[in-house]
């Protein structure tokens, strides 16, 4: 790992189908060692998968709502049960163990209000041990993004 290889990655991010003669002229290579360097990130693991980000708008998919969620115990299993629920549900685009007055922090995306309510009352309040929710509507997306932020320099790593 060096500077290069994070203008490489950092340039992903962005971008994830750039040719390798575009990646190396942003990075200031040619096509044949940014091969080289994309292939050894791939191999170590830095870069994980690729994947094509559809636009929320297009498929009418725009409606986000944050869910705290309190489960009734707080334990091992419970928290197996509850994450493993979460993971079968393809409406829940994120979903994190955090600390504070709830166990999880949910986002929901769904088509518009009526979609998430059947959705939360059917689905969600069906997950194993939900005791409590609190839920946030999304009124404006100010930042989205899927980058990381890199550092410039490898010692910053």
């Amino acid at each position: 790992m060096d500077e290069v290889d994070l203008a490489i990655l950092r340039e992903l991010q962005v971008d994830g189908r750039l040719s390798l003669a575009d990646l190396g002229h942003r990075v200031g290579l040619t096509a044949a060692p940014v091969q080289r360097r994309l292939r050894a990130l791939e191999r170590e693991g830095w870069i994980s998968r690729y994947v094509a980000l559809v636009d929320p708008g297009l498929a009418r998919r725009t409606f986000e709502v944050f869910l705290e969620v309190l489960l009734e115990v707080e334990s091992r299993q419970a928290f197996d049960l509850f994450e493993d629920g979460v993971k079968s549900l393809p409406e829940i685009t994120e979903c994190h163990r955090v600390t504070g007055s709830s166990h999880y922090l949910v986002k929901v995306v769904s088509r518009d209000a009526d979609a998430f309510d059947r959705f939360f009352t059917q689905r969600l309040l069906a997950l194993p041990g939900v005791m409590r929710t609190t839920r946030q509507v999304s009124l404006a997306k100010v930042k989205g993004t899927t980058a990381l932020p890199l550092p410039r320099m490898v010692r910053d790593l």
